[in-house]
């Protein structure tokens, strides 16, 4: 995996682990699943590349995010969702500072968005929600 010869991404993902051993998982077993699938798939060697990094980093914006929210048990209160919620803008924050394709910093802040538009951070709908 190309992360793991990036210094700074490395420290980025080390913070994710110290913040949210759960979520670091999740992005792990994501970037696992992602990539059993594009294997299969026509799809240029340099996309592949950024989809590996993408879903990687997707969640990046957690680092942001209070512990106590990321690790609470039971349903968020409002507040605590809408916090959650910045997580996409946040990541997609932090990915901008790095020189990465600009495909890695989009798939952080789309990762929510939902087909029938009531994902977040922007509530895109359908082909709106395209990246390459």
């Amino acid at each position: 995996m190309e992360i793991w010869r990036n210094m700074e991404l490395c420290l980025l993902m080390r913070r994710l682990w110290k913040k949210d051993k759960l979520t670091f998982l999740h992005s792990y077993r994501v970037t696992k699943i992602l990539m059993s699938f594009v294997r299969y798939a026509e799809i240029e060697t340099e996309k592949i590349k950024n989809l590996e990094l993408g879903s990687l980093l997707h969640d990046i914006g957690k680092i942001k995010v209070s512990a106590a929210i990321l690790q609470k048990k039971g349903k968020l209160l409002e507040h605590e969702y809408e916090e959650m919620k910045k997580h996409p803008q946040l990541g997609a924050e932090i990915l901008a500072k790095y020189a990465l394709p600009e495909m890695v910093e989009k798939m952080a802040l789309s990762h929510h968005e939902r087909w029938d538009g009531n994902g977040y951070p922007y509530g895109l709908k359908g082909k709106e929600r395209k990246f390459r």
